[in-house]
């Protein structure tokens, strides 16, 4: 099979999360005791969520371009070579608000909240709320 693309309902409040492989061996990896009020997941390498992480509606985490960014036979261009990925990795104890955004090659470190309708396209150090686009810090929650 050349990918898979499940689409989980949640009757409780109608909301649905869309998880999507793009090729073989791309892995989308789901921690313990984490909650999910729907939005999508695409991995054409590697998303992997740790543990007791919450999100809101419509957070998507991609680790793909999805195309190239040359423009020349970008919509047919299926070379990996030029249609950048990196893997995403969303570590334990994170809160993401609704509508967020977090592109290819992020870190999420743990203890953090990411804001609603952030754009996320760089590591995000522990113990951070970050929020805007592109996010940024604005609160220290160590200590």
């Amino acid at each position: 099979m050349c990918c898979v693309w499940i689409v989980v309902y949640c009757t409780r409040n109608e909301s649905s999360c869309s998880l999507r492989t793009l090729h073989p061996g791309a892995r989308i990896l789901i921690g313990n005791d984490c909650g999910n009020s729907g939005g999508s997941i695409c991995a054409a390498i590697r998303v992997e969520l740790r543990n007791e992480y919450l999100h809101g509606a419509n957070v998507t985490k991609v680790d793909t371009d999805f195309h190239a960014t040359k423009p020349t036979g970008r919509r047919f261009n299926n070379n990996p070579q030029e249609i950048g990925a990196a893997p995403v990795k969303i570590e334990d104890n994170i809160f993401i608000g609704t509508v967020a955004v977090v592109l290819k090659g992020v870190r999420v470190s743990r203890n953090g909240v990411i804001g609603a309708g952030a754009v996320v396209a760089r590591g995000v150090p522990r113990d951070v709320v970050v929020a805007g686009n592109p996010a940024k810090i604005l609160k220290d929650l160590c200590c």
